[in-house]
């Protein structure tokens, strides 16, 4: 009778174990789902907002929004890229802004004012296609102060 009771005993401890252990993981992953809510909707929220501060001339508000993405999220890596362009408008001027930097010091050159048409192609950095041609610009200008 001993043999009969633990074959049918020994099956059901361990069927309520299975039990246990599946509602316990079930559990646990509820509670996890809680506190990490999905971020992808967020997150692309928050990469266009960015685009639309960068494109409203707000690159500092760009930045920050795209700084504000998580390594974890799986737009994370849109996020750098996005963030390379953003902060490369901070470092580099634009074309558009060189050419009317130049127009300026040459204007400035024209009316007379050496020091500011210098002061204006200085200003124009080494990244710029416009480089070379504020640097020629620039060697004219001085020249003229050294020969009056």
């Amino acid at each position: 009778m001993s043999q009969l009771w633990e074959q049918h005993s020994s099956p059901k401890p361990k069927t309520y174990m299975a039990l246990i252990v599946g509602l316990a993981l079930v559990v646990v992953l509820t509670i996890v789902s809680c506190q990490s809510p999905p971020t992808a909707g967020t997150d692309r929220e928050t990469l266009v907002a960015a685009e639309e501060a960068y494109n409203q001339g707000n690159v500092d508000g760009a930045i920050k929004l795209a700084e504000s993405i998580e390594p974890e999220s799986s737009l994370y890596q849109e996020a750098q890229n996005n963030l390379a362009v953003y902060r490369g408008a901070i470092k580099t001027p634009t074309v558009g802004s060189d050419k009317e930097t130049l127009a300026a010091a040459e204007e400035a050159y024209n009316q007379g004012n050496v020091d500011e048409a210098i002061k204006l192609a200085e200003s124009i950095e080494p990244e710029s296609s416009l480089y070379q041609e504020a640097q020629n610009n620039l060697a004219v200008y001085r020249g003229a102060i050294k020969t009056p």
